[in-house]
Order: structure tokens, then sequence, then C-alpha cells
């Protein structure tokens, strides 16, 4: 649960590192190579960490039926997420043309700070779970 935990806080400095560096230097090629690597790296630990906290959370008789919750969430989770964010940019449209929209920088700061917020909503979550009450077998 820590490494989930510490995996959505990564990701969350990934996406406020991109917002800071961004702003400071928006031209900067390695400004997106480093935060997109910390994020990269907590989104990591986040992804494969998550089958060990609904092991540890759930009792073995529904390990099943938690499994496939999680599986479910994340693909509901990868559904809604990039149209959330698209519909966040459809607020900043500086320019149409010929089918295509250009957004201005603030529609994408925007995005990045919402995803950071369900990072650190995630991660306060993670931090919060309890294991599963240890049984012993005789």
């Amino acid at each position: 649960m820590k490494v989930l935990s510490a995996g959505m806080l990564l990701f969350a400095i990934g996406d406020l590192m991109l917002i800071v560096l961004l702003k400071a230097f928006p031209t900067a090629l390695w400004t997106i190579v480093l935060s997109m690597s910390v994020a990269g790296v907590g989104n990591a630990l986040a992804m494969v960490s998550m089958i060990n906290v609904v092991v540890e959370t759930s009792p073995a008789e529904d390990f099943g039926i938690a499994s496939g919750m999680n599986t479910m969430f994340r693909l509901i989770g990868g559904s809604i997420g990039p149209v959330l964010g698209t519909a966040i940019l459809s607020g900043f449209v500086v320019f149409e043309a010929f089918g295509l929209k250009y957004y201005g920088f603030e529609g994408y700061v925007w995005t990045w700070a919402a995803g950071m917020l369900f990072c650190l909503a995630g991660a306060v979550s993670a931090y919060m779970l309890k294991p599963k009450a240890k049984t012993s077998e005789a």
C-alpha cells in the first residue's frame, strides 16, 4: 500500500514538474523528458503494486471478485480519463482550421492539474488502506 501511495505521489510530482518546468522553459525538450520520466516511474509503481493491494486488503474467498473489480475499474478509468482531459482542453481552443483544433497552454495546465489532483486523492486513499487481519491456521 505504501508503494502504491508512493507511485501516485511520484505521478503527481511528475505532473507538477511538467506544469512548472514548461512555464519556465517552454521550448526545452529536457523538461518534458524529465517530467514524464518521474511520472512514468510513478505510474509503473502504482499499476504494478495495485494487484498487491487487492491481495492484501480483500479476503481470500473474495479475491477473484476483487481482482475482477480491479480490472474493471482500470478499464473505466482508462475510458474516462481521456474524455475528461478532452473536455477540459475543449474550453481552451485558440485556433481551429481544417477540422483541427489548437489548444492554449493553459488548457494543458488545467488538464495536468486535474490529473495531479486525482493522483493525490489516490495516494491519500492508498495510504489509508488497512491490510486484512492475519488469520492463524492450525
